[in-house]
């Protein structure tokens, strides 16, 4: 494995727009998990049930040492689970790293 010493970036002057529309995508989806609590990570996040049979689990889940969480509606096409998933964070350590 070879570690950089130094990098060569004095050509480069443009904003990376794409970096930092990727970092306010993440923000955005990481405050409305904190304000839609379990009910919208539950909805949101990827369920491979979901996925491959296409069917929206709307009903009460119950999760071991959480309790029983109520569902709420995921996205209108449902496959669009998989993109929202990923912008999910685990807390605030996980999104500040």
């Amino acid at each position: 494995m070879l570690i950089p010493i130094s990098d060569d970036n004095q050509g480069r002057h443009r904003t990376p727009y794409v970096v930092y529309t990727i970092i306010a995508i993440n923000v955005l989806v990481f405050f409305l998990q904190i304000t839609g609590g379990d009910s919208f990570t539950a909805a949101y996040a990827t369920i491979p049930y979901e996925i491959t049979t296409g069917v929206d689990l709307v009903q009460a889940v119950r999760v071991p040492g959480v309790g029983v969480i109520n569902q709420a509606p995921g996205p209108s096409p449902l496959y669009l689970n998989l993109f929202i998933s990923m912008f999910m964070h685990g807390g605030f350590m996980h999104i500040i790293g």
